[in-house]
């Protein structure tokens, strides 16, 4: 017959607190302390309460999640770092959509305020939009990493990838295959990845003394496509773009997603890839490699990007109310990305 926490504490003849802590092996509490609480609970059968754990500690053990639109092929390996650390922590994570709309993503947030979370990771829509429901989670001293994309307005801890360097790099590499006319398709003008990959793209042409024609970047918003689908949007962009003098010999495309919708484009226009016109992705989708042709891309890190983002909120949920200044401020951590060559890139005689 299985135990309270209470009864173990009794047997073990120390407090209810030292059995919580040493039942989730908390560091507190002496190596030697811990296995022989660990020893009881096993020969006494005493599983842990959540609940009870939760209004003694004053937290819920868990954590909140928010991405744009887990259909997108970007967000799934996030989840499975956030949860891989969650689990390891002994925190259970609940998981919502936006669907790239200001209004749910307010109201999930609320939502998640009434069932008292502990943290919430998310990867805003837009730096343009509402922030106030973020800040409404802060003043209730919730923790808030944001992933992806920054917040305006609102001070939090961030997670990222260095778009910067993996937009100058596709952009390099291009112009190492002899590209000198590169379009660039954008996402979501306000988006911070879309101004950093913008400011990669335009000062690597720079560096190499590259002028392009105006009208040669276009963007596709995320906010307004999103929902229905890109097609139309960025089909109406690639033909905009082929009908230009000179005509581009190369596009390199925000994310993988516009990329293929890309591809399906230049197809129906009459163009052949690379032989016709070279695409450059960024992010590194899983189906970015088996598309034909195999399409060259910027690798995100997307599962270790969960993986940091989860165990910089779970740090701060357990430093609150302490005196270690380690976990006082905004912490942000931007990671490396890396340009995968396949095949969608063909080089062109200067």
């Amino acid at each position: 017959m299985a135990i309270s926490m209470r009864q173990l504490a009794k047997i073990a003849g120390v407090s209810v607190a030292t059995v919580s802590y040493a039942l989730r092996d908390d560091p507190r509490i002496s190596a030697a302390t811990r296995q022989r609480i660990q020893s009881l609970a096993r020969k006494h059968n005493c599983r842990v309460n959540v609940q009870a754990r939760g209004f003694f500690e004053g937290r819920s053990f868990s954590i909140a999640v928010i991405v744009p639109d887990i259909r997108c092929g970007f967000y799934p390996p996030i989840l499975q770092g956030i949860e891989r650390v969650a689990a390891d922590r002994g925190y259970t994570v609940c998981f919502a959509n936006s669907y790239n709309d200001p209004q749910t993503e307010a109201k999930v947030i609320h939502t998640y305020m009434q069932h008292r979370i502990d943290g919430l990771i998310v990867a805003p829509i837009s730096e343009s939009a509402d922030n106030s429901h973020f800040l409404e989670l802060q003043r209730e001293g919730v923790p808030i990493v944001v992933i992806d994309r920054r917040l305006d307005f609102v001070e939090t801890d961030f997670v990222g990838c260095d778009d910067y360097a993996g937009a100058f790099a596709a952009t390099e590499y291009l112009i190492s295959m002899g590209h000198r006319y590169i379009a660039h398709i954008t996402g979501s003008r306000d988006a911070w990845t879309t101004i950093r990959r913008k400011s990669g793209y335009s000062d690597a042409l720079k560096r190499s003394g590259i002028e392009l024609p105006e009208g040669y970047s276009v963007e596709v918003d995320y906010l307004t496509n999103a929902l229905h689908g890109f097609s139309g949007a960025v089909s109406e962009s690639v033909k905009a773009l082929f009908q230009m003098e000179p005509r581009p010999t190369a596009l390199f495309v925000s994310n993988d997603l516009l990329a293929i919708e890309a591809y399906g484009a230049i197809r129906r226009l009459g163009y052949r890839i690379p032989d016709d016109v070279s695409v450059v992705g960024f992010a590194d989708l899983d189906i970015s490699q088996y598309i034909d042709p195999p399409l060259t891309t910027v690798h995100q890190p997307a599962e270790k990007m969960g993986e940091v983002a989860a165990n910089i909120l779970i740090d701060k949920i357990e430093a609150k109310g302490s005196s270690d200044t380690e976990y006082r401020g905004c912490i942000s951590k931007t990671l490396e990305v890396e340009l995968k060559i396949r095949k969608s890139v063909a080089r062109v005689s200067r």
